[in-house]
């Protein structure tokens, strides 16, 4: 079924499984079937609107609504919601439904719904068991670590994006199970490595990208169960730490290497069927992005251990037959934003354990009910297919949360990494903009990047008391005490750029989540690539690349 999308009029395909999908999760009630519709957006705008509902990394100071003690908060002060800290929003001490609102058919859906969501206390950060990791954003199971987001089960972590089972790990991405990271891009049980990238079981590696077993590598590309080589050629161990400090200063020559190694058309492991990027454990996959562990995913990203038959969703595990959900897990949850493990509801926003629920916000354990008032399950079932056949009505049954619904500023959201907008292009397609400004952390001076030394050798303690300027943004940023202990412990320069900017230069070292239609440089057979064609790698299919590594 061909369409046009509805925001940026590019020209996208609902394919027959797609529909088939929709009509899986389409609700009956009273013996029919309320057809969910096939979306007006294409997927790249899809991903757009719910990535603009996620404020992963801009936290703020500010105080709890209810007891006006500090708290560290997702919602910056000017924002006018009502913000509770984790142990009081947790707690029995209040209660949802207090908040309970009666259908109103003479209004949209999506405008009571965002009234309910305006009036509900709000959680301060998506944090869970965490021990010295106050400074986290969804995350969970961390102990002593410092600004990281979205990663589960670290220690002695800092500014980290995506990274779960790592120790002692900094400026790192899409990182899993690895130790001693500075500044790496998806590598997995890796030790002591330094700028690498999309590198595996390999130990004291620095500024490599695609091997895999390797040991005492510098500036490598595609080499298998190596040890001691620079720019792909061995050297006796001996020699190693001398022609080490003269290779850093040759960044050329790492660029011309690594466009002249065949590369595989796209990152998978252990999976089958499947398209899109960096599946791991996974079959029957489709147009998804950082898939691992799961099954029938389709139009989705960032999707963790035990998902399956999922539809148009982020963030999400630990759920089957869900739709256009981000932070869901659960059983057929639609349209949901942050849910805990729910069952058969739609358009719930940060509940905990609910079934048969719709458009309710931050209820617990309860089941058939609507905007947070209680029906019975009689009543229920009566009450909505009248809201869908009213949101029918309206365009809004089947559509995700619109971006005026999103509670922050474009420019906060996750939205802002991968689809960069002005603050009018925002403004133009309906997103909110935060105007706020940031504050100057406490320091004694403030010091120009550009004007550190360049030895770590020659850095002072007490620039832990600096304010450092940032050389692309200008924006001040701090030094923490294990931050400087891990640069000295790896003679690593003190970074020039703001945390926010570093991982910005991170997330560049990706391709972006687009698929292209190429050729396999070797065999001419059409492949699918997130490399676009005009980009300059040799780019082989995946039976070409392993003949040529292995």
């Amino acid at each position: 079924m061909p369409k046009t999308c509805t925001q940026c009029l590019a020209q996208f395909e609902v394919t027959n499984e797609d529909l088939t999908f929709l009509e899986k999760v389409s609700p009956v009630f009273n013996g029919k079937k309320y057809i969910v519709p096939p979306p007006t957006l294409c997927p790249n705008c899809r991903v757009q609107r719910r990535l603009a509902i996620r404020n992963e990394r801009k936290l703020y100071r500010t105080q709890s609504s209810l007891s006006g003690g500090p708290i560290i908060s997702l919602y910056s002060p000017d924002k006018p919601y009502i913000v509770y800290s984790q142990n009081e929003w947790w707690s029995d001490s209040w209660d949802a439904m207090e908040f309970r609102q009666e259908f109103d058919f003479s209004r949209s859906f999506f405008d009571q719904f965002r009234e309910l969501a305006d009036k509900v206390p709000r959680l301060p950060l998506y944090n869970i068991q965490e021990e010295n990791a106050d400074m986290c954003n969804f995350s969970g199971y961390n102990k002593d670590c410092y600004l990281i987001f979205g990663s589960d089960h670290n220690q002695n972590c800092y500014y980290d994006h995506w990274i779960f089972d790592c120790k002692d790990t900094l400026d790192s991405s899409f990182c899993y199970n690895s130790e001693l990271l500075w500044d790496c891009v998806d590598c997995v049980h890796c030790y002591e490595c330094q700028s690498c990238q999309d590198c595996e079981t390999s130990k004291n590696c620095i500024s490599c990208f695609d091997v895999k077993g390797c040991e005492y590598c510098f500036g490598c590309v595609g080499l298998r169960q190596k040890k001691y080589h620079i720019f792909n050629e061995p050297i006796e161990p001996s020699e190693y730490e001398e022609a080490l400090a003269n290779a850093k200063l040759d960044n050329s020559k790492l660029q011309a290497l690594n466009a002249s190694i065949p590369i595989r058309n796209i990152h998978a492991i252990n999976s089958e069927n499947y398209s899109g990027d960096f599946i791991v454990n996974s079959k029957n996959v489709f147009r998804s992005f950082d898939v691992r562990n799961s099954e029938g995913i389709r139009h989705s990203h960032d999707i963790f251990d035990n998902a399956k038959d999922c539809m148009d969703c982020a963030f999400t595990g630990n759920a089957q037959v869900c739709y256009e959900s981000y932070e869901a897990k659960g059983f057929d949850v639609h349209f949901c934003n942050r849910v805990w493990p729910c069952t058969s509801s739609f358009y719930l926003d940060n509940c905990d354990n609910c079934s048969h629920c719709f458009g309710c916000c931050g209820i617990r354990r309860k089941e058939y009910c609507i905007l947070n008032t209680q029906y019975t399950k009689e009543e229920y079932e009566e009450l909505v297919p009248k809201i869908i056949d009213h949101m029918s009505n309206t365009a809004e049954w089947g559509e995700f949360y619109p971006a005026s619904h999103s509670p922050f500023g474009y420019n906060e959201t996750s939205a802002m990494d991968y689809f960069p907008l002005a603050k009018e292009e925002a403004l133009a397609k309906g997103f909110r903009w935060h105007e706020g400004e940031e504050g100057i952390p406490d320091a004694e001076k403030t010091i120009r990047s550009d004007t550190l030394p360049d030895s770590i050798n020659n850095v002072p303690d007490d620039i832990l008391n600096w304010a450092i300027v940032c050389s692309a943004t200008c924006r001040p940023f701090r030094v923490i005490k294990q931050e400087l202990d891990f640069f000295r412990q790896h003679n690593i320069s003190i970074p020039h750029f703001h945390p926010d900017e570093r991982h910005q230069n991170r997330l560049k070292r990706r391709n972006p989540r687009s698929l292209y239609t190429r050729e396999c440089a070797k065999c001419r057979a059409k492949v699918e690539s997130t490399y676009a064609p005009d980009k300059p790698k040799i780019v082989y299919c995946e039976q070409c690349y392993l003949a040529e590594v292995y």
